[in-house]
């Protein structure tokens, strides 16, 4: 069912994918593209983009649903609520026109924790205890990127006293962003070579081998116990014999 379910995503985000692109080359061939109809076009192009990194993100949670469940459903509510915050910013305020301030802030800390909260888990479930380190740096140098934006929302301009230091900043987590996933999979790979696999069809045939030995196994069991019972009679009269004589 998940692995049904995350197809369905990877085609939703490259079908928005294609869309966001023809949106964008549209725009470079006619003027004014995105201010026609009120700004239709340009609401049309951040949906399609929030729904396609919704669902990027949305399929690394479920990646991970084996091992973490209930973080993972964590994750995945939370990227819906982000998602959903979003488009009624899109559509209830075309143009971003006069945005409530507490709608704007709530929107934007909604989806930096979702997305921090799915990297963290994902990532953390993916390395299965390998590159300790690795991870501790990507997560702490995520969430000062994460903080500062934060600030930012609440007012507090920082960054434009700490310009290219904050832009290094965000290139190296962009970078470590995407590091982590190949070293996952490095991970991945590693634990599959000591595991061996095998075809539905033969595995269940291996099974059905499997319960007819135990059958077998409890009747010679019970034919043995028959059979040591009937020893220990023979011992018992042995000894009387012996007595006897």
């Amino acid at each position: 069912m998940i692995r049904k379910i995350q197809k369905y995503l990877i085609t939703i985000a490259i079908v928005l994918v294609a869309a966001c692109v023809l949106l964008a080359i549209l725009a470079l061939f006619i003027d004014e593209f995105f201010e026609i109809a009120n700004n239709l076009f340009l609401q049309i192009l951040l949906s399609f983009a929030v729904i396609c990194v919704g669902c990027f993100f949305t399929n690394s949670a479920l990646d991970v649903m084996d091992k973490t469940k209930i973080l993972a459903i964590t994750s995945v509510s939370l990227l819906c609520l982000s998602v959903v915050i979003a488009l009624l910013l899109f559509w209830i305020f075309p143009g971003f026109n006069n945005v409530p301030e507490w709608f704007g802030k709530m929107t934007g800390i909604v989806a930096l924790f979702s997305v921090y909260f799915t990297i963290v888990i994902s990532t953390n479930a993916k390395f299965a205890g390998h590159y300790k380190a690795l991870k501790i740096v990507y997560f702490a140098l995520f969430g000062v990127v994460i903080a500062i934006i934060l600030l930012e929302i609440f007012g507090v301009r920082i960054v434009q006293h700490i310009t290219y230091p904050f832009i290094i900043l965000c290139l190296v987590v962009f970078a470590l962003m995407c590091i982590c996933p190949i070293l996952g999979k490095r991970v991945r790979y590693a634990i599959e070579e000591n595991i061996i696999k095998i075809d539905k069809a033969e595995f269940d045939k291996i099974k059905e081998r499997v319960s007819e030995l135990e059958e077998e196994n409890k009747k010679l069991k019970a034919e043995l116990s028959k059979y040591e019972k009937l020893n220990k009679v023979d011992e018992d009269l042995n000894k009387l014999d012996g007595e006897i004589a």
